[in-house]
């Protein structure tokens, strides 16, 4: 396979409905060899940077009000599941620029990737029910979304730092790939590491929004 063609509609789709483009492409992937997967996975990661930086969005969010969007929009997956979350900070509000549907995206895929190693294991890290957290971390220059979990984790530091690689028996890496990529396009970065339960934490680090900064504010978002 020598990477999927972005024509006209996939790139729409990509544009219009980021998280369906990640499901859809996850399945399409499944079941591919391994050298396949990484080179299609990378050739789709490079298309939606594209489509991404074609449509620019500096506007002034409320970091938490967008954190609650993507709750809520997980949230049938959530209690089907029957996975415990904790929400830590959300009251708080903190101010990035950025483009909102981007870092809804990136939230939605770390919420997916923790539900899916949940399920996945045969036992939590700490022997408690599976928990997902959600946290909010400001401080004085940056503010973090920290999404961890009790599940296996990464496997070594290697695979926590590795773009395109996963833990989990059917995963792709790509939701981490692509949430690498929005945090690239808003000056900040994606921290893999463990969370303070023993299972996996993906931690998006924002600058906050600075005085003069060239915006437009954003429309309220779902709470």
């Amino acid at each position: 396979m020598d990477g999927i063609q972005m024509d006209s509609s996939l790139r729409s789709l990509i544009v219009d409905d980021q998280v369906m483009f990640v499901q859809l492409l996850s399945r399409l992937l499944h079941g591919l060899p391994g050298l396949e997967i990484v080179a299609t996975a990378t050739s789709c990661r490079e298309g939606m940077l594209a489509c991404q930086l074609h449509r620019p969005q500096q506007l002034i969010l409320d970091l938490a009000n967008v954190v609650r969007s993507a709750l809520l929009y997980m949230g049938p997956n959530l209690q089907a599941s029957g996975i415990q979350v904790q929400r830590h900070g959300l009251d708080c509000r903190p101010v990035v620029v950025g483009d909102q549907a981007q870092i809804q995206m990136a939230v939605v895929n770390l919420l997916r990737n923790a539900i899916e190693a949940l399920e996945q294991a045969a036992t939590t890290a700490d022997g408690q029910p599976p928990l997902i957290s959600v946290e909010l971390v400001p401080n004085k220059q940056r503010v973090s979304v920290v999404v961890g979990d009790n599940g296996p984790g990464f496997s070594s530091p290697q695979l926590a730092r590795q773009p395109l690689e996963t833990s989990k028996h059917t995963g792709t890496g790509l939701g981490l790939s692509l949430a690498e990529t929005t945090m690239a396009n808003h000056h900040g970065k994606l921290v893999r590491g463990r969370s303070p339960q023993g299972g996996a934490e993906a931690r998006l680090v924002f600058p906050l929004c600075g005085e003069g900064t060239p915006t437009t504010q954003a429309p309220p978002t779902s709470r």
